[in-house]
């Protein structure tokens, strides 16, 4: 019983990794609330989520401002694009209802389609970009063809990007949830469970060298 709060023992490892993801999940949301940061903001949790699974020797509050700061330019611009790609979509889905019936079912399957192409695309955008130092085509040519060649996995990642954003379409108490789930755990469990997928999904495209290029 005494080795079990013994430091290093596999409870206190066990207890260290909880206490990490609560304090990124902190960061993430204090560095998040300008909106404009979100891009850098999840781009460096799942990069720092990944070190941690890597096992790499890490220092949460230190070494998430030192890559916040790295990644802040490439984060903004890549944030900025997939916040306008996001903002597009719901424009079009607010103005669907004032189209003629004759074509708005054809125009709701098309936005739809584009919808979840979207969501999957940024999805994989994000750890790519947390991993690989690339030129914004590359990682969206990559992130592309990443996420046709693993589809079932970055389908199962979308679902952590999204699952806030289906809180928020149930009304007030879907809005009451995601503000407790973003607030407590959701920014630390998106990231770790992003790192954790990708991490997977780069390893075997490196062993096979499917990298797309």
């Amino acid at each position: 019983m005494s080795d079990l709060f013994k430091y290093g023992s596999p409870f206190m490892q066990k207890l260290e990794l909880i206490t990490n993801y609560l304090l990124l999940n902190l960061l993430m949301l204090i560095s998040a609330l300008p909106i404009i940061t979100l891009g850098t903001t999840l781009i460096t949790g799942v990069e720092l989520s990944r070190k941690m699974l890597d096992k790499q020797a890490v220092k949460v509050w230190r070494d998430y401002w030192t890559l916040f700061k790295t990644n802040s330019i490439s984060g903004l611009f890549l944030g900025i694009q997939i916040l306008a790609i996001g903002g597009l979509l719901v424009v079009d889905w607010l103005f669907v209802n004032r189209l003629p019936i004759v074509v708005r079912l054809l125009v709701v399957v098309l936005l739809f389609i584009l919808s979840v192409g979207a969501v999957l695309l940024c999805t994989t955008v994000i750890p790519y970009a947390a991993r690989y130092n690339d030129s914004f085509r590359h990682v969206w040519k990559n992130a592309l063809l990443i996420s046709i060649q693993k589809f079932p996995w970055v389908i199962l990642a979308s679902i952590l990007l999204a699952l806030p954003l289906i809180f928020l379409m149930a009304g007030v108490p879907g809005f009451v949830t995601a503000i407790y789930w973003l607030t407590f755990i959701g920014f630390g469990a998106y990231a770790f469970g992003t790192a954790l997928i990708f991490r997977h999904v780069f390893n075997q495209l490196e062993t096979r060298t499917e990298v797309p290029l």
